[in-house]
């Protein structure tokens, strides 16, 4: 079925975005006005020359579309064009052989927008159809549709640094940074814990990439100054 898009409703629905969920929904629903089968949202906000935050939401089923989505680095050819280009391009020629076979098999017609914003943020829109004549809605009104994925990615982006500024600990790793405070390695908090000492490392190692540290005393200091822990 061709797609219809309200666009003032659609605008609304995306200013309205306040967390990870919200933007799930409107994404969703953006899909469905759109006639598309299923979406893949990702973006990339550079934290240093190596290290990038990355934001991917997505509704493909596992069984078919986990190879799609499995990468979330800059090392993803997706991510790769559109950290590069700013035109709609077709998904299949970016994927292996075997990703192409999956598309095909699902009668599957994928449509990559690049999106770009502050801070040197990028970013990609994709989405699947099965209809021929959503496809031509969809490349019709691409530069309308460019108001709306600009304003999601400017969404995306703020719920970034708010969860950078405000990271949500478990009670886990906030056990086990606290002992990491007090002076204790990796395998005396396990010890103090009871856990293996390579789980109070991945707790920890959760920790550095919520709160985008390089390293634990760095982490303590912005949970100290920002009133998170102790």
């Amino acid at each position: 079925m061709e797609g219809h898009i309200d666009i003032c409703s659609v605008l609304a629905d995306a200013r309205a975005i306040d967390s990870r969920a919200s933007l799930g929904q409107s994404l969703g629903n953006l899909t469905r006005q759109l006639g598309a089968t299923h979406y893949w949202f990702a973006m990339h906000k550079p934290l240093t020359l190596t290290r990038h935050d990355v934001l991917s939401l997505h509704n493909i089923p596992f069984e078919w579309g986990a190879g799609l989505t499995q990468s979330k680095t800059v090392d993803c050819p997706v991510a790769q064009y559109a950290s590069e280009h700013t035109e709609v391009t077709a998904l299949s020629p970016l994927l292996k052989k075997n990703y192409q076979q999956a598309l095909k098999s699902q009668r599957l017609i994928g449509l990559v927008t690049p999106v770009h914003g502050m801070g040197l943020s990028f970013g990609s829109l994709t989405f699947f159809f099965r209809d021929p004549d959503s496809v031509r809605f969809f490349s019709a009104n691409v530069d309308l549709l460019a108001a709306i994925f600009q304003v999601l990615h400017q969404q995306a982006n703020r719920i970034l640094m708010e969860e950078a500024q405000n990271p949500k600990l478990s009670p886990r790793e906030k056990e086990c940074l606290k002992w990491v405070s007090e002076g204790k390695t990796t395998w005396e908090v396990a010890k103090i814990l009871n856990i293996a000492e390579r789980t109070a490392s991945f707790h920890l190692n959760n920790v550095l990439a919520k709160t985008q540290s390089e390293n634990r005393n760095q982490a303590i200091t912005k949970l100290l100054l920002n009133g998170s822990i102790f």
